[in-house]
C-alpha cells in the first residue's frame, strides 16, 4: 500500500498488518494457530468491511 493509501484509510491498522505478514512468512516456527484462529474469527470480518468500501470508493 502506498503511503497516500494508508493515510487516506488510517482507520486501518496497517502496521499490525504489516507485522502479522513478516511473522507468517518470517518466522513462521513462532506461530501460534490459535491466535491465528482468533484473528481470522475476530479481526478479518472487519479488515473485510474496510477493504469492501475502499474497493468501493476506488470504483467510483
Amino acid at each position: 500500500m502506498s503511503e497516500e493509501t494508508r493515510e487516506r484509510y488510517s482507520q486501518v491498522s496497517w502496521q499490525d498488518i504489516i507485522d502479522f505478514r513478516n511473522l507468517v512468512v518470517h518466522e513462521y516456527f513462532r506461530i501460534d494457530f490459535a491466535i491465528v484462529w482468533l484473528i481470522v474469527e475476530k479481526e478479518l470480518p472487519s479488515l473485510r468491511s474496510e477493504i469492501q468500501l475502499m474497493l468501493e470508493e476506488i470504483a467510483l
